[in-house]
């Protein structure tokens, strides 16, 4: 208490904690675009699941293209709908969410962090790829504060550094060969979800909710 007046207290806050609702490391969904209303729920899921960053960007079997006029609109709405969606859960960090022009611009955006491509064709498991240093995560002070878009705290990593994770899902018409390998000279490793073929939408899903129960 700072000050007590006639009609009112003051008083000053010593210390601020923050629910432990972010995953320990930093995970970034490169989410091939989607037509129709999917990517919406993929943002809305991806807020859920944990994601610490969005891009969205066009490949070469996209069905949904984002004009040039509508692409401030466009992301404008998705950044809302993270919001949204980082209160109904309790997070106290919105991911932000960018689109990107070509997956040569999305791919520029995980340079140094482990990166890893959701493929049908492969079988590796997604936790042959993450150490289990990596999934122990960072050590956390609940003490510092990283603001995020629309004002929601979050905790800030100090302690033993980890890469950040980056998963790429590809449109429902899946990858092209090219894509393959210009994923793989970002030092993408291919990864399989499970022994089924899934829609994009739920690859995605799948994808973070495998890497939060790590």
């Amino acid at each position: 208490i700072t000050e007590i007046g006639a009609s009112e207290v003051t008083a000053q806050p010593l210390s601020t904690t923050y629910p432990e609702t972010e995953s320990p490391f930093p995970v970034h969904l490169f989410q091939a675009l989607l037509k129709g209303e999917k990517l919406d729920w993929v943002v809305e899921k991806a807020t859920e699941l944990g994601a610490t960053a969005i891009t969205l960007f066009p490949a070469q079997r996209s069905v949904k293209q984002v004009r040039e006029e509508r692409a401030d609109r466009k992301t404008q709405r998705w950044n809302r709908i993270a919001k949204e969606a980082a209160e109904q859960c309790g997070r106290v960090r919105v991911p932000e969410v960018r689109l990107a022009a070509s997956m040569t611009e999305a791919l520029a955006a995980a340079a140094g962090g482990k990166l890893f491509i959701a493929d049908e064709e492969q079988a590796r498991p997604l936790a042959h790829g993450i150490s289990p240093q990596e999934r122990k995560g960072k050590v956390r002070s609940s003490g510092s504060e990283d603001t995020g878009p629309g004002g929601l705290q979050g905790t800030r990593d100090t302690g033993n550094e980890s890469r950040p994770i980056g998963i790429l899902v590809g449109p429902e018409g899946g990858w092209t060969d090219g894509e393959r390998a210009q994923a793989r000279q970002c030092g993408a490793q291919t990864i399989s979800l499970g022994p089924r073929i899934l829609r994009a939408e739920t690859a995605a899903v799948v994808a973070l909710a495998k890497i939060d129960l790590l």
